[in-house]
């Protein structure tokens, strides 16, 4: 079966979207979330359910790597670079307020690097001071 839930890309809306996703009849046994932010949801959810991740529901998603490693066990994530995708934006959007015609089409494509589970395992632990 395929399955998605709908949610704000907040950590209420990853929460609501998970707890739809797992109290249906017929729950996931992973769950893909598009931030930080609804991963961190998800989390909830299964924490609230008493599920435990990978063993009963695993949990991947979106976001800053470093997040993956506050997990335990870590948690797979596909980093992004969001320094980089906001300086194109500011950069997009100044030119378009510049230049009413400067407006384009181009699809513009940055590199992301899938951070597995496992190699969080063999990393440190990210520091939190």
């Amino acid at each position: 079966a395929e399955y998605e839930a709908d949610g704000l890309a907040t950590l209420e809306g990853g929460y609501a979207a998970a707890l739809r996703l797992l109290q249906s009849g017929d729950p996931p046994d992973g769950i893909f979330a598009f931030n930080n932010l609804m991963v961190q949801g998800a989390v909830l959810a299964l924490q609230e359910l008493e599920l435990r991740w990978p063993e009963d529901v695993d949990v991947a998603g979106f976001g800053a790597s470093a997040l993956g490693n506050f997990y335990r066990p870590p948690l797979t994530l596909v980093e992004q670079p969001t320094r980089e995708m906001g300086r194109r934006a500011v950069e997009l959007l100044v030119s378009r307020l510049e230049d009413d015609l400067a407006f384009t089409d181009d699809h513009i494509v940055l590199p992301n690097r899938l951070v597995l589970r496992k190699e969080w395992e063999r990393m440190r632990p990210v520091p939190l001071a």
